[in-house]
């Protein structure tokens, strides 16, 4: 179970440092990148030119800043003169100065930079840093919980963030049916967890059609 979250945890790391730099600002490519964590730290490795940025996280709670630390040059070394360099003061540079990066006109096949992203407001920062924080995952019970919001002013909030770009729209999936959604509604309010037994007797369900019902909506990917 843990490894499987973690490799969801790396390739949602992967997609977002995609989305920031959809092609490497050293080499132009847009191939992708792979990612890894040292010390609980995600480091982006390009596919194309073994470009490698440690992610530098700064602040605390909404009031965070990402910021890139170039860890190890391009295999031609035409960045070699920025590793593990910075702003003054500072470890790395910020998304802006990466997306600008022009090193003398030496990318191959780059596309222009991706326009830039709506501004978020304080409580979306907040909602998309938990939601990092957690892998790109989020359960809306305990998130609002946690961040003290109604479910509906955070899922409010995610679409927003979906609307924006930050994170991925969902694929939509299957519909339901009535006794698929109180099952689906009864997982959430536990956390995300069931316990046949004790979720038949108050749902008033036979364990057999419960957990044939669990196993649709696994099939459907409502769960795992």
């Amino acid at each position: 179970m843990w490894g499987e979250r973690k490799q969801k945890a790396l390739e949602w790391w992967a997609s977002d440092f995609k989305r920031t730099f959809p092609t490497c600002p050293i080499c132009g490519s847009d191939l992708g990148y792979d990612v890894a964590t040292k010390f609980a730290t995600p480091h982006f490795k390009c596919r194309s030119c073994m470009t490698v940025w440690k992610l530098i996280v700064e602040g605390l709670g909404w009031k965070t800043q990402r910021r890139y630390l170039l860890v190890e040059p391009d295999k031609d070394l035409r960045a070699s003169s920025l590793v593990k360099k910075g702003d003054r003061w500072h470890e790395g540079y910020k998304e802006e100065f990466w997306k600008s990066l022009d090193l003398g006109g030496m990318k191959m096949g780059a596309e222009p930079a991706a326009p830039p992203r709506p501004p978020l407001t304080d409580l979306e920062e907040e909602v998309l840093d938990y939601i990092d924080k957690h892998g790109g995952e989020i359960s809306i019970p305990e998130a609002g919980e946690e961040l003290g919001l109604m479910d509906d002013r955070l899922k409010a909030i995610i679409d927003k963030l979906r609307e924006k770009g930050y994170i991925e729209k969902p694929t939509p999936s299957p519909a339901l049916t009535d006794l698929e959604k109180e099952v689906l509604d009864y997982i959430d309010r536990h956390g995300g967890e069931i316990s046949v037994p004790q979720a038949s007797e108050e749902l008033g369900l036979r364990e057999a059609r419960l957990k044939a019902t669990i196993d649709k909506l696994k099939e459907k990917g409502y769960i795992e």
